[in-house]
């Protein structure tokens, strides 16, 4: 709502049918104000909780016990146990051995007439040329070779009988 405006009149003059009407109008304003507040509401809930009690009677009684003796009777038996050993095999093989030879190596011509014609070396021309000379050599090696070594190992089995 507005205020009431304020009638306001001019400075003397003549009183003339006035222009302007004025009204006061009243108005009831309500103010309402809202406070937040936490409260805590508790409730008790119980459980039912049931339990069955037992107690024991004791009654004098008679009874008979028996008890069956047992006796071991064993018995020798054999298994075979194996484990692996080794030895030492030979085995053969072909190995080249090489040697360094000398040789005279010449130049040759023919000397004489007739029958008595020879295939002659010639002075100054020989040398002594190095060669190779391999042959094959039977030689043997030894390898380690695993073989199973078995006994008979004795045990005992045993049962009870009564």
């Amino acid at each position: 709502m507005r205020p009431p405006t304020p009638c306001l009149s001019p400075s003397p003059a003549p009183i003339k049918q006035p222009s302007v009407l004025c009204t006061t109008e009243y108005a009831t304003v309500w103010h309402t104000e809202y406070k937040e507040t936490e409260t805590q509401v508790c409730t008790t809930e119980y459980d039912k909780h049931c339990a069955t009690e037992y107690t024991t009677l004791c009654l004098d009684t008679v009874r008979t016990e028996c008890q069956t003796v047992y006796q071991s009777k064993c018995e020798t038996l054999y298994k075979t146990a194996c484990q692996d050993e080794l030895r030492t095999e030979y085995e053969p093989y072909l190995e080249s051995e090489c040697t360094v030879q000398y040789k005279t190596d010449c130049e040759y011509r023919w000397e004489g007439e007739g029958n008595s014609k020879i295939w002659a070396p010639i002075q100054g021309t020989c040398k002594e040329n190095p060669y190779e000379e391999c042959k094959d050599v039977p030689k043997t090696k030894a390898r380690q070779v695993a073989y199973p070594v078995c006994q008979e190992v004795p045990y005992e089995k045993c049962v009870d009988v009564p």
